[in-house]
């Protein structure tokens, strides 16, 4: 579920991308960077920050449901 394949930035700890494979090439679900998640809807981003306990979120090609539980990732 994650694709850790981007390059780190100086002095920093590349974010995960959390993806979806239903599609080629995936479909990015959002990103996680340390105990931050970065998700994107439509026209907006947010930024939720101290993140505990598990986020869920919907595919929007496939319909199918995403969840991180920190600390291990599901898909269900």
């Amino acid at each position: 579920m994650f694709a850790d394949d981007a390059a780190p930035r100086a002095g920093t700890a590349a974010p995960r991308r959390w993806l979806c494979h239903c599609t080629t090439p995936p479909l990015l679900l959002g990103t996680v960077e340390g105990g931050t998640v970065n998700l994107k809807m439509r026209d907006r981003y947010y930024h939720i920050e101290a993140v505990q306990g598990r986020i869920s979120t919907i595919c929007p090609k496939c319909g199918h449901q995403h969840t991180i539980d920190f600390g291990t990732v599901t898909s269900g």
